[in-house]
């Protein structure tokens, strides 16, 4: 599963071209992390410029996973098999 955050410290912002594709009414438009693994904004961003925006990469075997963040930088932390892992955004 792949999740969508923040590589870059102090916030962050979607690319113009984000924000006018999917009608944001500003390119500073926060993702909620409900949406963070929707395939549809993925997708955008595995073909567009990405900006400040990265790929975290969650095993799908793994039993919970959630978002943290440090001064606007953002990482996955993730369980597999009884252990915590972390994945950072590339």
């Amino acid at each position: 599963m792949i999740v969508l955050a923040n590589k870059t410290y102090g916030g962050y912002s979607h690319t113009a071209e984000c924000a006018e594709h999917f009608g944001m009414k500003s390119h500073y438009d926060r993702i909620e992390v409900e949406d963070r693994t929707d395939p549809e904004l993925i997708e955008f961003y595995e073909t567009h410029d990405t900006g400040d925006i990265g790929f975290c990469y969650v095993p799908e075997y793994a039993t919970d996973w959630d978002l943290m963040e440090y001064d606007g930088k953002e990482w996955v932390v993730f369980v597999l098999n009884g252990k915590l892992h972390y994945s950072y955004p590339r």
